[in-house]
């Protein structure tokens, strides 16, 4: 391959494998001593490249490293010889992964094709306002007692079969049978009277108490009879 063709190459594959320019002008010096040298390899030292180029042994060192992994030149380094150069001539410009700089190849390698995840549903909790108020629970009505209240007439009948009962106390028994009548035969203390005659064996002692302390029930005193003649 001529050198002119070589270098048209050259240009062409840097459109596709961008370089910085230590790297470009470290290739066309080889690429003209190649030509010059009756385009054989050869030999040329790092010492006489720095003084060519301006470059110092790093930038040399990397510049070759470079070039070799891109596939446009091969190299062989001995101690104490200068470095043996062989341009290649049928170098691939197609970009494929295979032609990469072991950088870009490893910058490949590392790219991990992450498959798409739909994001995850969250819940949210319904707010207050959309929460429907559950109806307010039927009120139980209070179980209706089963309870027969007695007639006046069982009341008293009942009371005159009870060891405490006197006739003086039948005022006070009509009274209490009207006041637990009225109050649908629940007891001062608010508590369903659910056995009468119990409730009422219970009560005579008050009843007979009360009594007794009435003024109006004192008893009848016959006046003596007088010795004095009148």
């Amino acid at each position: 391959m001529e050198y002119l063709e070589l270098i048209r190459k050259f240009w062409t594959f840097i459109g596709e494998y961008p370089l910085n320019t230590s790297i470009i002008s470290f290739y066309l010096f080889l690429l003209e001593k190649w030509n010059i040298g009756k385009q054989k390899d050869f030999e040329f030292s790092d010492k006489e490249i720095s003084k060519k180029l301006k470059m110092d042994r790093n930038t040399i060192r990397k510049s070759k490293e470079t070039l070799r992994n891109l596939g446009l030149i091969n190299y062989q380094i001995t101690n104490g010889y200068p470095t043996f150069y062989k341009i290649i001539l049928d170098y691939s410009i197609r970009k494929s992964n295979k032609d990469l700089p072991i950088a870009e190849k490893k910058k490949v390698s590392q790219e991990v094709i992450v498959p798409a995840i739909d994001p995850p549903t969250i819940e949210v909790p319904p707010t207050a306002s959309s929460v429907e108020t559950p109806p307010p629970p039927p009120k139980q009505s209070k179980p209706k007692l089963n309870i027969e209240p007695p007639t006046l007439e069982e009341f008293i009948e009942y009371a005159k079969t009870l060891e405490l009962y006197e006739e003086s106390l039948m005022p006070h028994l009509k009274t209490k049978y009207e006041t637990w009548n009225e109050n649908n035969w629940v007891n001062g203390y608010g508590k369903p009277i659910l056995n009468w005659k119990l409730t009422l064996k219970s009560t005579m002692p008050y009843l007979k108490n009360s009594n007794q302390g009435n003024i109006f029930n004192i008893p009848k005193i016959n006046r003596p009879k007088s010795t004095y003649n009148e």
